[in-house]
């Protein structure tokens, strides 16, 4: 009874699948080429599990066994497929107790070679439509088909032959085939138009209680599992399992659109590209101009002629927490200071080089000067305590153009001068915080003065070399 409702089934399922067949295929044009159009070539191999009576509940490790495959499959229309399996595989089963708990002590060996014919519906454009260009599609299938074997029944206890089928007296394989009944699904992935990689799997009935080499006389049948991974070469056609020649001419029209759209996405790279070098150019051309009309003020503009670019150094100024015992002379706390200056680089262009500076001395302040002696008049860099300030001109003879240059650059603090080694520099603002004096240099330099940058002395003296 039990088998023949499973045949019922499988041919109840043939027939709706050609009706489907039917009912879709006036919508396709096929090709001229009709027998190799819509063919695919499927190698697989995977493994196979069996499920008739020698079995355990929980497979052991030797019940999982390798098989392999090659299929021929021809698509009719976007639904309906027809395939050709040959398949070749071990199958081994264990069972060390019945079900009511007696020890039964067997497992078995067999060698299988199955051919079968089976029908395919593409489960993907059933229910969500035509798709040529569709990279994961899913297909059941199932089929009818021949399959024999050799099985040899085995004690597992001390290896004695319990029962053979298959095998002739002489231990050759004996003909005893047997009809068998393959159903599964299968995902087809495709890699490009005509090579996919498909993931299946199939569960054979044999319509045989012998497969085990078991019989217990019930009529069983007995049944394995077959998972396998595959390639598949298609010999024609594009995209899926199926084209028509309508589908084949959409690709081309999509072809047509990836290529205009590339070939637009080069010239746009183009373009921005020259107007990049546009942009460029006009900016340098802005440079250019700038630098002339530059030249043409400063040599109007009655300045002292600069001897010198002053280097220009990065700090780092470490803080303790305890002032020190000079912090006392001025009206808020300053934290010791230590000061370390590093030279980027620039260089002098007179060959005049300033005295070196003395060591400098960590904690002392300006004494002889502080906000209430700041005045308009420019007075000599104090010889005492430690003085950040913002260099603004160094000349080779005095300037006579300061109250010019305060105009300019709109300069309100104290104009302090130094004339070590000759040259004459002028610098704006006292700060005995060093952060203080870099924001003001920001500020001049915002206001056009692009050559400010902080100075620092130290009982008179530049420091313009890293403390040991």
């Amino acid at each position: 009874m039990k088998k023949r409702f499973i045949k019922i089934l499988i041919l109840s399922g043939l027939f709706f699948v050609y009706f489907l067949q039917s009912a879709n295929a006036q919508y396709y044009e096929e090709n001229n080429n009709r027998f190799f159009n819509n063919l695919s070539l499927n190698l697989n191999a995977g493994t196979t599990l069996f499920f008739g009576d020698i079995h355990s509940q929980s497979p052991f490790q030797d019940d999982w066994k390798l098989g392999f495959g090659l299929i021929a499959r021809k698509q009719f229309s976007p639904v309906f497929g027809l395939g050709l399996q040959f398949l070749g595989a071990n199958i081994h089963g264990t069972l060390l107790n019945w079900p009511n708990g007696d020890a039964a002590n067997l497992k078995f060996d067999s060698d299988l070679t199955e051919f079968n014919l089976h029908s395919t519906i593409n489960l993907s454009n059933a229910f969500f439509g035509f798709k040529p260009d569709r990279t994961v599609s899913l297909y059941g299938f199932a089929g009818v088909g021949i399959a024999n074997w050799m099985t040899t029944l085995r004690n597992t206890t001390n290896q004695d032959v319990e029962n053979q089928y298959g095998v002739s007296d002489d231990g050759t394989n004996a003909w005893t085939p047997s009809t068998v009944f393959p159903f599964g699904i299968r995902a087809n992935i495709s890699l490009n138009s005509n090579i996919g990689i498909n993931l299946e799997a199939a569960y054979h009935i044999t319509n045989s209680d012998n497969l085990d080499a078991y019989d217990v006389g019930d009529g069983k049948n007995d049944p394995f599992l077959y998972a396998s991974l595959g390639i598949s070469f298609k010999i024609s056609g594009s995209g899926d399992d199926y084209s028509s020649s309508k589908s084949v001419s959409s690709n081309y029209e999509k072809d047509l659109e990836k290529q205009r759209k590339y070939q637009q996405r080069l010239a746009d790279k183009e373009r921005k590209k020259q107007l990049r070098e546009e942009a460029d150019q006009t900016r340098r051309n802005k440079i250019d101009e700038n630098k002339k009309s530059w030249s043409r003020r400063k040599s109007t503009n009655n300045l002292p002629k600069v001897a010198e670019y002053d280097p220009q150094y990065s700090f780092r100024v470490k803080e303790e927490a305890k002032p020190t015992a000079a912090a006392t002379n001025v009206n808020r706390e300053t934290p010791r200071t230590e000061i370390i200056a590093i030279d980027e680089g620039k260089h002098f262009i007179t060959g005049v080089q300033p005295k070196a500076a003395s060591t400098p001395i960590p904690g002392t302040i300006v004494k002889d000067v502080n906000a209430n002696t700041l005045s308009s008049e420019i007075i000599q860099i104090p010889n005492t305590g430690t003085l950040y300030t913002v260099q603004i001109l160094a000349s080779q003879k005095p300037a006579n153009n300061i109250a010019d240059i305060r105009l300019k650059y709109y300069i309100g603090k104290q104009i302090f001068v130094s004339s070590i080694g000759g040259i004459y520099r002028y610098s704006a603002g006292y700060f005995e915080v060093y952060e203080d004096a870099v924001a003001y240099s920001k500020k001049l330099k915002g206001n056009g003065l692009s050559d400010a940058f902080v100075a620092i002395y130290q009982n008179g003296n530049r420091i313009l070399h890293r403390p040991k």
